[in-house]
């Protein structure tokens, strides 16, 4: 599968994290490759330390996973997509949700 920073056909649920604030993480979804997001997310705040992808999801139909996955993590929720959560906890609500809907997933640990 080709995930090229260019590729934008695809689409990803993502988990990024700051580099300086490891108890609060970014989950969306997007067809822009989840590095891109961070990079661009980076260079917006006005913070030393940057985004980091923490894993990523190719997935057939991201957008609807992704609301499924902000319905039970919304407890959670400090800002718009932010989530006080430890980037394993993310993950386990991921991996959770998107067996409960039909997605084609793969998923890409850093």
């Amino acid at each position: 599968m080709d995930i090229s920073l260019t590729n934008t056909n695809p689409q990803f649920i993502y988990i990024l994290q700051h580099s300086f604030i490891t108890d609060v993480v970014r989950v969306g979804a997007s067809e822009k490759h989840p590095e891109l997001i961070a990079q661009e997310l980076s260079h917006k705040i006005n913070l030393p330390g940057e985004y980091q992808v923490i894993s990523s999801m190719h997935c057939a139909n991201a957008q609807s996973a992704s609301a499924l996955i902000k319905q039970s993590i919304k407890h959670y929720q400090t800002a718009g997509g932010f989530y006080q959560l430890t980037p394993e906890h993310a993950l386990k609500y991921i991996k959770r949700d998107t067996m409960r809907i039909p997605v084609t997933v793969t998923f890409n640990n850093n």
